[in-house]
């Protein structure tokens, strides 16, 4: 994240949302680099979403994407034998359980994007998950997801209300 950005939300944000921003960004990255594959491209952007008004104007929020072009998720649980989710919509489902990975015979794996889920979800913000042919959207309302076009690989956006 740029410091420039990270500067302006830092003096303007609530700690929380500047947690969930900093676990959100890290989990993302991480798990792109590691389960993208060997050729996959990962590419990020952040940035703060302004809908007129002056502060706090609650509609103010920040955007945080990033997404690989490597297996999916689907593909990162098969490749490893540790799962065998039958759709796309079945393994993005599985990635957000509480200690569920793919990476094998590692005890306490699996927290990251569980807990990414939880501290977005306790600021108001909300969490889309696109892997293979499925999208799944998650905030304090619930999960809501649909079927869409095949993407190779994994996008993850958060958006986050700068003022919760």
């Amino acid at each position: 994240m740029s410091s420039l950005l990270w500067a302006q939300l830092e003096s303007h944000v609530d700690p929380a949302v500047l947690g969930a921003i900093t676990e959100g960004v890290w989990e993302m990255v991480a798990n792109a680099i590691e389960h993208s594959g060997d050729d996959a491209l990962i590419m990020g952007q952040v940035y703060r979403a302004h809908r007129g008004g002056l502060p706090p104007d609650h509609d103010d929020r920040v955007q945080v994407v990033i997404g690989d072009a490597g297996r999916g998720i689907r593909g990162s649980f098969l490749a490893t034998g540790t799962h065998e989710p039958e759709s796309d919509l079945d393994a993005i489902t599985l990635a957000t359980e509480y200690l569920v990975s793919s990476v094998p015979d590692d005890p306490g794996r699996g927290q990251g994007l569980f807990t990414t889920i939880e501290q977005v979800v306790g600021v108001r913000g909300r969490m889309i998950i696109r892997s293979g042919e499925a999208r799944v959207a998650i905030s304090a309302e619930g999960h809501t997801h649909e079927a869409v076009p095949f993407l190779p690989g994994v996008i993850v956006a958060l958006s986050l209300p700068l003022y919760p």
